[in-house]
């Protein structure tokens, strides 16, 4: 996890962003700890992702300078990441973990509920699930 905290320092992201992530990864890997490393392997790959670097990049300027116009392009960026990942017919995926992952975002910054409300608008459950879910039925 480490090497995976250092590359998104070097890819320029925030340090507040990579101590959410530190903390979002320390409840994903006591929840599943024998797929942790195939995980994080995953992690580094999505790294060469330039939508995803752009992501980081976004998110963090939005924290450091309190940019909440930042948001809508955030969520633009998650909601065509988790269109890119999600495979229709794939069994919705809940756990706890995931709903701890979202109550940590919000708690840590006001402007996750707004982010989290964004992805509702474009058909998405969450941003921290592991598999993208489609919400049963979108808001109007």
């Amino acid at each position: 996890m480490t090497s995976y905290l250092d590359r998104l320092r070097q890819i320029g992201t925030s340090e507040r962003i990579v101590e959410g992530e530190r903390d979002g990864w320390i409840l994903v890997a006591a929840r599943w700890p024998d797929h942790i490393s195939e995980t994080m392997a995953a992690k580094h790959t999505q790294l060469e992702d330039p939508q995803l670097v752009r992501l980081y990049l976004v998110l963090s300027e939005l924290f450091e300078n309190d940019d909440a116009t930042r948001l809508e392009e955030a969520a633009d960026i998650l909601a065509d990441l988790a269109e890119r990942a999600y495979t229709p017919g794939e069994a919705a995926h809940h756990d706890l973990a995931f709903d701890l992952l979202d109550a940590l975002a919000i708690e840590s910054d006001p402007r996750a509920q707004r982010m989290l409300d964004l992805m509702r608008e474009r058909g998405w459950a969450s941003w921290t699930r592991t598999r993208p879910e489609r919400l049963a039925q979108p808001p109007d």
